[in-house]
């Protein structure tokens, strides 16, 4: 990891917190309190799923999860940790890897004009096991078929296992921790 990109992900936080610091000081402007404590909460819940993912200990994909919003202009991507800490530093650039080629295949097959909307899952399938998900949902008018052949030519290891359905295509990769 290098400094210039943890200098430029600081950057996009401070820009990010300043943001909903302006819109928290326009409500409270109007009077309006209850969309302050709306949009209280909601920087609450995301310093919380930040700090979840944080405790993966798996400095690149944390990275990468929390800039990509800022490189890839027409795909966003949001995530959630459904556990309090794992250590998946084991997996760390596996699960940066597999999620940068989705992102890679919906900017080769798909449109600069579009907007898509990736939901990144990353799940622990119950208490103490070693079995970790990242789950994804991706939404936007895409060739589903170019985006099937493109990931599977590049082999992956675990496959991604991807699925379309009505309101996308749902994906799933599933790793193992080491014991």
């Amino acid at each position: 990891m290098k400094a210039e990109d943890i200098l430029k992900l600081i950057q996009y936080d401070r820009h990010d917190m300043m943001n909903d610091l302006q819109i928290i000081s326009g409500y409270l402007s109007i009077g309006n309190t209850e969309k302050v404590s709306e949009k209280l909460h909601d920087m609450i819940n995301r310093f919380h799923r930040d700090k979840k993912l944080l405790s993966t200990k798996a400095s690149h994909f944390v990275l990468w999860l929390m800039m990509i919003n800022h490189v890839e202009p027409n795909i966003r991507v949001n995530y959630d940790v459904n556990f309090d800490e794992v250590n998946l530093s084991s997996l760390d650039e596996k699960m940066t890897n597999h999620c940068q080629l989705l992102i890679d295949g919906i900017k080769a097959v798909g449109s600069n004009q579009e907007l898509y909307h990736v939901k990144i899952h990353i799940v622990q399938e119950g208490l103490g096991t070693n079995e970790v998900k990242i789950v994804f949902y991706l939404t936007g008018e895409i060739n589903d078929d170019a985006l099937f052949s493109y990931i599977d030519r590049k082999q992956i290891d675990p496959p991604l296992h991807l699925e379309k359905h009505e309101k996308g295509i749902n994906g799933t990769i599933t790793y193992y921790l080491s014991q």
